[in-house]
């Protein structure tokens, strides 16, 4: 895996001119967007893209063919990737806090509890970000995947409004249940949002192994 993780870093080496600009546009951001929520999703999100881009690398003019007569398998591919992922969407989300709080720290002295809470509530979007499209780029390539992406996305919003009118004409109120789960503590709220996160990214892990050992090159 060690093999593998170098591999994708010296593939993102190549992007390093883009990165730059994301340190610029990240610390213009810091200095002028008063919501820190913001700027934790965009930086953590962003830099976790950069996954897929070498899953498609490693697919481009039939890379995975002598890729995979390497001494690596198959699951440990599927592992690499969502540990590269973890790692470069952390690396960005670090810088974000630390960018938020040097900007808070110069303009009210203090780190504000709003940073905080931004800074728990984005690690539950990096993985879930992961988790649909780690497994999405592996399955359709880098082009299908956005077309997969949105229909998932649509799916998931029919699904919801189909849940809300059957919980409605069971009696049940939806509504009431999510005034019930914001008056919960905040710690024990974003808590049960990290620990079904990491659930979903490990479901996530494996259907994306799946994927990989029924797939041909």
């Amino acid at each position: 895996m060690k093999g593998l993780l170098l591999k994708d870093w010296k593939l993102l080496l190549h992007q390093k001119n883009f990165f730059l600009m994301l340190m610029v546009i990240a610390a213009f951001l810091s200095s002028s967007v008063s919501n820190a929520s913001f700027l934790f999703t965009y930086l953590t999100v962003v830099g976790a893209m950069f996954t897929l881009s070498t899953i498609s690398y490693d697919e481009f003019d039939n890379g995975n063919v002598f890729l995979f007569s390497l001494p690596i398998t198959r699951r440990g591919y599927a592992g690499e990737k969502y540990l590269f992922g973890l790692l470069l969407g952390g690396g960005w989300y670090l810088i974000s806090f630390l960018l938020t709080s040097l900007s808070s720290f110069w303009k009210t002295g203090t780190l504000s509890l709003e940073i905080l809470e931004s800074a728990a509530g984005a690690l539950p979007s990096l993985l879930l970000l992961l988790a649909l499209m780690i497994p999405l780029q592996l399955k359709f390539g880098s082009e299908k995947s956005r077309v997969a992406l949105l229909l998932a996305v649509g799916a998931a919003v029919v699904l919801a409004i189909l849940g809300e009118k059957l919980a409605g004409s069971l009696g049940l109120d939806p509504a009431a249940a999510l005034n019930r789960a914001a008056a919960m503590p905040l710690w024990i709220f974003l808590g049960l949002i990290l620990g079904s996160s990491l659930l979903l990214l490990g479901i996530s892990y494996g259907i994306s192994v799946r994927i990989l050992e029924k797939k041909e090159f």
